[in-house]
């Protein structure tokens, strides 16, 4: 439970220091691939969420550990794309803080998978 919890917290910081990036930069738009990581963060949380509630009944949480990781190579794979896109399409100050946020939203991603990793490991363990 502790490292639930821990993942969690550090899953949250991360997306809070994301949104004070925004809000630091003045940034009045973001590029639609953080919207695409915001999308499957949210997604993520929704699953975490269900998954907390029902870790009573380890049975049902494989589905979410599975999808929660699939999630999570999207994500990779979109911040790559991300970057990759800022690197051509941007002046360096831009793409500086541009990069910061994409660092932050995928590291969140990061966090919620360690969160599955966990209850995966819970699930083997308890199998």
């Amino acid at each position: 439970m502790y490292s639930l919890s821990r993942h969690l917290n550090d899953a949250m910081e991360k997306l809070d220091a994301a949104a004070d990036l925004v809000s630091l930069y003045k940034l009045d738009r973001l590029p639609k691939r953080a919207a695409d990581q915001l999308e499957i963060i949210s997604r993520q949380a929704e699953l975490t969420v269900d998954a907390m509630r029902n870790l009573d009944n380890l049975d049902d949480l494989e589905d979410y550990w599975i999808e929660v990781l699939r999630l999570a190579k999207r994500a990779e794979r979109s911040h790559r794309v991300w970057v990759a896109d800022m690197l051509t399409e941007m002046k360096s100050a831009r793409y500086a803080r541009n990069r910061d946020i994409a660092d932050q939203l995928v590291e969140v991603t990061r966090d919620m998978r360690r969160i599955a990793t966990q209850v995966g490991s819970i699930i083997v363990k308890e199998s």
